[in-house]
């Protein structure tokens, strides 16, 4: 992780005597010029399953999806026996449809993810193209 220096940080170690107040005021504008007038002062730190609370999380919503939507098939039972008489929804249906769900997912949503992975951020965000990027950065 990166960590900027600011004026408050300076200032501090001014104060304790770590850093005369020339230095620091020498210090505080080298650090401005290469910053750049357009460049922020801090990095946005990105992070994507950095750790697994983000798939215990994802999992835990799953289920208390499939849960609720079991309680409301449940509840409509009676409502889509009367509109759709001899259409019952078993568990071997429901695990196929589930199955069929996650494997879509996967096969449209896995090409644009990779694809995604090889571009750098800046990249993506000033929309120049990218070409012939190794896949590992």
């Amino acid at each position: 992780m990166t960590r900027t220096i600011d004026a408050d940080d300076l200032d501090a170690a001014s104060a304790a005597g770590i850093l005369s107040d020339a230095q620091a005021r020498d210090l505080s504008a080298f650090l401005d010029s290469r910053r750049g007038p357009d460049s922020p002062s801090g990095e946005e730190e990105l992070r994507f399953i950095r750790n697994f609370h983000d798939v215990f999380l994802s999992i835990g919503l799953v289920m208390l999806g499939i849960g609720l939507a079991a309680l409301v098939l449940q509840a409509l039972a009676s409502v889509l026996a009367s509109v759709l008489p001899g259409m019952t929804l078993t568990g071997g249906i429901f695990g196929v449809a589930l199955a069929l769900m996650i494997a879509f997912g996967l096969i449209t949503g896995l090409p644009p993810a990779i694809n995604a992975h090889r571009v750098r951020i800046v990249d993506a965000i000033g929309k120049r193209p990218v070409i012939d990027q190794p896949l590992g950065r």
